[in-house]
Formats: C-alpha cells, sequence, structure tokens
C-alpha cells in the first residue's frame, strides 16, 4: 500500500485556517470599523417611499449589532402586512443564517428565488423565499450589503475579505429586509412591493455610506 503523501498538508492547514478565520474570529474581541459614513442617517428608513411608523429595536443592540430598525409597509394588498427591516451587525452568521427568522421567527424556507436587479452600475441579488408549510402563508425578500457592495452570499465574501479584516478590522453585515404573511395569490403583487421598498433602501444606504468625494466623483 502506498502512504498519502503529506506534502501538501500545510498548504492544506493555511487554506482552511483562511476559511475559518473571519468566522471563528466573529467569537474574539476584534477591532470593528463602520464602513459607514454617516450610519446614524441609516436609522430614517421611515422617510423610504412605502415606509409607515418605524420603530427602533434597542432590545436586539448589543456589542456587535448597531442597527435594528423595522418599519410597517404602507397596506396595498388586503390581508398582507409586509414589515421592512435594516439590520446591521459585526457578527454576519447572525444574519446570514435563515435571515427571515430575524423578523418572522422559525420559518420553513421553500423556493429560493434570486432576481438579479440592475440599478445604475450596481447588480443586486434580492432573494425571496415563501413558506406554506402547517398553514403558514409568508413571505420573505432580501437583500445583503457587504463592503458597500450587494452580495448573495455574504459568507463568502467574508471569507475573501479575510487578509483585509486582519489587518483593518471587520466590517458589518447589512441586511435589507421585507417578509410578513402573504396568501399565494398575492405572491407575485407582495414580491413587486418588496421589490421596490428594497432598491429604495439600498438606494439610502448606498446614499448615506458612501463617503461624499466618491460621490462627487462618480456623478
Amino acid at each position: 500500500m502506498i502512504a498519502p503523501s503529506t506534502r501538501y498538508v500545510p498548504l492544506l492547514v493555511g487554506v482552511v485556517a483562511l476559511l475559518l478565520f473571519p468566522i471563528l474570529r466573529s467569537g474574539f474581541e476584534v477591532r470593528r470599523v463602520d464602513d459607514c459614513a454617516r450610519p446614524t442617517e441609516l436609522l430614517e428608513i421611515g422617510r423610504l417611499a412605502g415606509s409607515g411608523a418605524t420603530v427602533e429595536r434597542y432590545e436586539k443592540y448589543d456589542i456587535e449589532v448597531r442597527q435594528w430598525t423595522e418599519t410597517d409597509l404602507r397596506p396595498q394588498l388586503k390581508g398582507a402586512k409586509l414589515r421592512g427591516a435594516l439590520i446591521r451587525s459585526f457578527r454576519p452568521v447572525d444574519l446570514y443564517t435563515r435571515p427571515p427568522t430575524r423578523i418572522l421567527g422559525p420559518i420553513e424556507a421553500g423556493e429560493r428565488n434570486v432576481e438579479w436587479v440592475e440599478l445604475g452600475a450596481d447588480r443586486l441579488p434580492i432573494q425571496t423565499i415563501f413558506d406554506s408549510a402547517n398553514g403558514r402563508n409568508t413571505m420573505a425578500s432580501y437583500l445583503f450589503v457587504y463592503g458597500g457592495e450587494p452580495v448573495e452570499h455574504p459568507v463568502w465574501s467574508q471569507i475573501w475579505s479575510a487578509p483585509a479584516q486582519v489587518w483593518g478590522g471587520t466590517q458589518p453585515l447589512s441586511l435589507l429586509l421585507v417578509a410578513g404573511p402573504v396568501r399565494p395569490q398575492q405572491r407575485e403583487a407582495a414580491r413587486e412591493q418588496a421589490r421596490r421598498w428594497l432598491l429604495a433602501a439600498y438606494r439610502h444606504h448606498r446614499s448615506v455610506c458612501t463617503p461624499e468625494a466618491e460621490v462627487s466623483a462618480g456623478s
């Protein structure tokens, strides 16, 4: 029998360590760097088109969670009660593990649809899931923003940014979310309402988080 080669073991260990680093380090005290130019203005999602009453969930705050703002979307569909949220955390694993649970509680995610929406120079991967298990008719549409960019899989974005995190500190992950009970026959209309609000929320996020110098240069 030929003994397995150990030639690549050090390289493999190094790669695994690199991949696990950003996740494992979230449990330790690290330097947190907010990459948003004016983060306090992110609280103003109640001013977005389609937003209604807004509440700041201060009981959700901790050293990692820096924002948890929810707003009731203005009713457009009978029986559909949609709520929007903008949540930012330096502990991204809390947000990209079944995001809808942050508002809805446990949810059995059915089919996950990803719609790529063009917004200027950006391509936004808006993800939507529906849960009809046990008589529940709930919908959740959401968008992640990490490092100032819309991302479909934040875990991979966090992994690839590991070297920068070592020297520059960790950055928060933003979750833009619309969720609530939706009847099956209302799914498309509810999804369209969610899409409009998420686009407005992303524009707001980008406008207040991008340094003014960059905005001027890009305009």
